[in-house]
């Protein structure tokens, strides 16, 4: 039987208390799946238990394993400054190296003039302007449109995205 105030249900509901709708279900899942993994409550796993399931972790993405080592990291510290887990054994921890590959995603210069060259729709082309000139990514530039616009009554609501 477990020593702590507080059941692993509710350190955890208390760890997720105000988070975003989706960080609360992708931290469930990760927590869900580790506690199933190391089979015993939060405040008796080892720092071994815990590099057994990041292993574990080894067919997802190096990106994944991260972003479920951080949630449970981040469970990890918030037991153990509330005071619930005598020690935090997620802190020692390491997280997987993930490969910087944003450079090649970015388009250079020639790539976007040659881009607008191509495009001969004065629509399309002020489209590609806007998500270049203002470092969009083209869900920022649809998300207002979908929000915004009523279907139904064919006009624009004024939701302060314009």
């Amino acid at each position: 039987m477990s020593n702590s105030v507080l059941t692993d249900s509710e350190l955890i509901e208390l760890w997720l208390h105000g988070r975003a709708p989706n960080t609360v279900e992708s931290y469930k899942h990760h927590v869900s799946c580790f506690k199933a993994s190391v089979g015993k409550p939060i405040e008796q796993v080892t720092l071994l238990e815990l590099q057994t399931w990041q292993l574990s972790l080894g067919g997802m993405s190096p990106g994944s394993q991260r972003t479920a080592l951080a949630a449970i990291k981040s469970l990890f510290s918030f037991g153990h400054q509330l005071g619930v887990l005598p020690f935090n054994v997620g802190k020692l921890a390491r997280f997987p190296k993930v490969r910087d590959c944003l450079s090649e995603k970015i388009l250079s210069v020639e790539q976007v003039k040659g881009m607008l060259s191509l495009e001969t729709n004065p629509r399309n082309r002020g489209i590609l302007l806007i998500i270049y000139g203002c470092g969009l990514r083209v869900s920022e530039l649809c998300a207002p449109v979908v929000e915004a616009f009523n279907a139904e009554g064919g006009e624009w609501a004024n939701v302060g995205v314009w």
